[in-house]
């Protein structure tokens, strides 16, 4: 089967990433994948390097953006030329173009990632990365459409062994102890909460902030005003990580929203114990005091808590419990066979 995986984005992040998954995904399953995305974008090297052919097109930018009203008709043209059998978009702003454009030709099925749903409302086949996300659409009234569950996996690049208890008298005997951040520096992410949380901590500790984003020339300013043990790092590579989650006796993911939290899959991986707010995403992922400790949103009394409650008995179930659930549930494995299922039954 021939299917058509359309990114309308530009940037490289967790969007992205599960993109260049269902391609990968399409290629193991025997299928023809071919990719529309804009000649700029950030993942196209990563596309090539899949060996998945692109159609570089700004089509779907000059449809949304400047009201381009032949959009949609170039879009059925190169459709009709290349014949897909499906059609996957991961961004719903892409949804009504598509649908019109494929018309008579495909079915096309929107990757829901999060976020706002008014968008998928039309919408007649949807794939969910988180199952609370069905749930809420069905609520939105968005009763008809088909839905399908594939979350998001991460690939277990690294050996891993039962995590041995911390030394000393964890997290008050450690001088410092070093909590970590990853990820975009922006509202949602809720950074300031954590650098609130900090500033009445009362034990040693540093901070390693990594990530970019309009809030970091304030947060960096916050840092500094308070006197906190803080260090930006900006973006780092992949190649980076294993030396930073090397450094980090805890993973924090204090986050006002987050829809799924691929963030908490790399803790899991790196073997760092995770701490989350009480995000959707969050909550889906992490059975409290099992794989993971959950904090009430925006509330830096109880993100503070949370790290105090880390000793070496919980510090060890933590690591152990969030990578055996990784290995069970957030596999490429799993995902791929989840994402066969669905592939199944929209070709049919």
């Amino acid at each position: 089967m021939h299917i058509v995986n359309i990114i309308y984005n530009k940037s490289d992040g967790g969007l992205e990433k599960i993109f260049l998954d269902y391609n990968e995904y399409c290629l193991q399953l025997g299928h023809k994948v071919t990719a529309i995305a804009p000649p700029d974008a950030m993942i196209n090297p990563a596309i090539r390097a899949q060996q998945v052919p692109i159609i570089p097109s700004n089509l779907i930018a000059s449809s949304i953006h400047n009201k381009n009203p032949f959009a949609a008709l170039y879009l059925r043209r190169i459709f009709k030329r290349i014949k897909p059998d499906l059609i996957l978009i991961h961004n719903a702003r892409t949804l009504e173009l598509i649908q019109k454009a494929a018309k008579g030709i495909c079915s096309v099925a929107c990757v829901h990632h999060g976020g706002k749903t008014k968008r998928l409302m039309r919408a007649k086949n949807v794939i969910c990365v988180a199952k609370y996300m069905i749930e809420e659409l069905r609520i939105s009234g968005l009763e008809n459409a088909n839905f399908y569950y594939v979350p998001n996996s991460i690939k277990l690049t690294r050996n891993f062994t039962q995590a041995p208890l911390p030394k000393g008298n964890f997290p008050k005997g450690k001088c410092p102890v070093v909590i970590g951040y990853i990820g975009r520096l922006s509202h949602e992410k809720g950074v300031d909460i954590l650098l609130s949380a900090l500033t009445k901590l009362e034990i040693p500790y540093k901070a390693l902030i990594a990530g970019d984003g309009p809030l970091r020339v304030e947060l960096e300013k916050s840092a500094k005003d308070h006197n906190l043990s803080a260090e930006f790092l900006g973006w780092i590579s992949s190649a980076q990580k294993d030396d930073f989650f090397n450094k980090c006796d805890m993973l924090l993911v204090p986050s006002r929203q987050e829809p799924f939290g691929l963030v908490i899959l790399e803790g899991w991986l790196y073997g760092v114990p995770v701490i989350s707010s009480k995000s959707k995403g969050g909550c889906e992922l992490i059975q409290h005091k099992a794989d993971g400790l959950l904090f009430d949103i925006c509330d830096e009394k109880s993100l503070r808590e949370a790290i105090l409650s880390m000793d070496k008995t919980t510090h060890q179930r933590l690591i152990n419990g969030g990578r055996a659930k990784l290995e069970r549930l957030y596999t490429p494995d799993h995902a791929r066979e989840l994402f066969d299922s669905a592939i199944g039954q929209l070709l049919n």
